[in-house]
């Protein structure tokens, strides 16, 4: 009879963490979900409206009357909308060949001699010709949410796919496929990377 009380309270304390884990994972699941539908709510909305300034860096004279980019308002806004430190610290250096370019360029020459996509190319400050989040060279109308895997306590990974609206046949098709990783950083869910996967 003891044995079997023992085995009855294993079994209970068992689906007691069953069941707050699974609980756990759907409270996470539903914060991982808002983050990336906030941040690409927000992203796909300053594209839309021109808001250059707030998805990615601007051009701009430093103090020695040479060419760089203010990070600011961008950064900024991609903190706001949860973007981890690891993530800004890449998204950074990702400009760093851009940056060193444009240290060598005085701010008068710049606005004469870089007019065309292909100045911008030779010296790799291009990005205003790609969306970096969604990829490609065309704006997107909206993202769908394939999948929500919530692999750890602080690990999780969701898949998007990229919709285009069809006006004529009123519905959207879908295109491309995005993995965002995201990290549970002091109780809160951050992406920390964003990738362009095939599928």
């Amino acid at each position: 009879m003891m044995r079997f009380k023992l085995f009855l309270l294993i079994i209970i304390l068992t689906w007691g963490v069953i069941f707050n884990s699974s609980g756990q994972q759907s409270a996470d699941s539903t914060l991982v979900r808002k983050t990336v539908t906030d941040f690409y709510g927000w992203y796909l909305s300053a594209v839309k409206n021109h808001k250059n300034a707030e998805f990615e860096p601007v051009f701009t004279k430093n103090s020695n009357g040479k060419m760089t980019l203010d990070f600011s308002e961008y950064f900024a806004q991609l903190k706001k909308y949860k973007f981890s430190d690891n993530l800004m610290h890449a998204e950074k250096s990702s400009y760093n060949i851009c940056l060193d370019s444009l240290a060598k360029i005085n701010d008068s020459d710049f606005n004469t001699r870089y007019t065309d996509l292909s100045d911008y190319e030779r010296i790799n400050c291009d990005f205003s010709n790609y969306y970096r989040w969604v990829g490609g060279q065309e704006p997107v109308d909206a993202i769908k949410i394939s999948s929500i895997k919530i692999k750890t306590s602080s690990f999780a990974l969701v898949e998007i796919r990229n919709a285009f609206y069809n006006a004529e046949e009123k519905v959207y098709h879908l295109y491309g496929t995005i993995e965002v990783s995201l990290i549970k950083h002091q109780g809160v869910w951050e992406i920390d990377t964003i990738k362009n996967i095939l599928k």
